[in-house]
């Protein structure tokens, strides 16, 4: 039975017997913004259908959620913006030549 005022994968948390620290990091999870692919590409200043690319080929991190006769895309906006920052080891190699 889900009580009044706890969202359910919380109450899924405390059923699990999980602890306070636990439960602090989970709720930290769901806080993360989570962007549509349309959202996502706007945010990225691409068209959707690169970013679909993208995601496809695994050139930035996008998690697929299946539907009936589609899929549904979801990216998370820390993600993003990990892919915009170059790597050190991109930045090392660019730097010696």
């Amino acid at each position: 039975m889900i009580q009044p005022g706890i969202a359910p994968p919380l109450l899924v948390a405390l059923t699990r017997g999980q602890g306070i620290g636990d439960l602090e990091m989970f709720n930290a999870e769901l806080d993360c913004d989570w962007l549509t692919s349309l959202e996502a590409a706007q945010y990225l200043k691409v068209e959707r259908r690169t970013l679909l690319d993208w995601a496809r080929q695994g050139k930035v991190k996008g998690f697929q959620l299946s539907g009936v006769t589609r899929h549904v895309w979801r990216f998370r906006r820390s993600d993003l913006d990990a892919m915009l920052v170059p790597s050190s080891a991109c930045s090392a190699e660019g730097g010696s030549k």
